[in-house]
């Protein structure tokens, strides 16, 4: 007879193995061309097994969206806890957003191209989710502005915006295999963030 934290294990693992089988699917074959059917097959478990995970398809694609947002939260509930300076606030979270995808490339290559069919239940709460990632970034780019670290001439949200939207969008054209490693692209990208933000008083 299992342990109870053996149960919870087990549950873990089905949960994983079905996520993972729904990235596989999603990428192959999109949202709507997918059946639970497939992803079940494609996992080794059954209906039984994905709907105590998961009330639909469209609870799943959501999940897959809070696998890598909770992760990118989780670091700026990390930086509240240090005493850094807005420049190391922002290496440190620069760094470690641009290394999501050594995790979650495929969840974001999912998320992105396949959101449009998420159900609107959840969109209230992915805008949630993502706004309090935002927000951590624009008061780094406010601070630093108000000590003199940044540039003033340039808008914090529009700052704030471009970085979201420059690793974002990396999803579109970064490779695990391809020439320019992560620790290179992130060097490159923090470079390119701390130059325009340089200030010149």
């Amino acid at each position: 007879m299992y342990k109870h934290d053996e149960v919870l294990q087990v549950h873990d693992d089905l949960q994983s193995r079905l996520i993972q089988s729904a990235l596989v699917l999603f990428e192959e074959n999109g949202f709507k061309n997918t059946t639970v059917n497939s992803i079940v097959t494609h996992s080794s478990s059954s209906k039984g097994g994905f709907y105590h995970h998961f009330k639909s398809k469209d609870e799943l694609l959501y999940r897959i969206h809070e696998s890598f947002i909770n992760h990118v939260n989780r670091l700026v509930d990390e930086l509240e806890k240090k005493e850094l300076s807005p420049a190391d606030n922002l290496d440190y979270i620069l760094t470690h957003f641009i290394f999501v995808y050594d995790r979650y490339k495929a969840h974001i290559t999912v998320f992105n191209d396949e959101n449009k069919y998420l159900a609107d239940e959840y969109k209230a709460e992915i805008v949630a989710s993502r706004r309090k990632f935002k927000s951590a970034i624009e008061a780094i780019i406010i601070k630093g502005q108000q000590d003199g670290s940044f540039t003033s001439d340039i808008h914090p949200t529009v700052i704030t915006m471009s970085i979201l939207g420059m690793v974002n969008w990396m999803y579109t054209w970064y490779k695990p295999d391809g020439k320019m490693t992560l620790d290179d692209i992130a060097r490159e990208m923090k470079t390119f963030v701390f130059n325009a933000l340089r200030s010149h008083s």
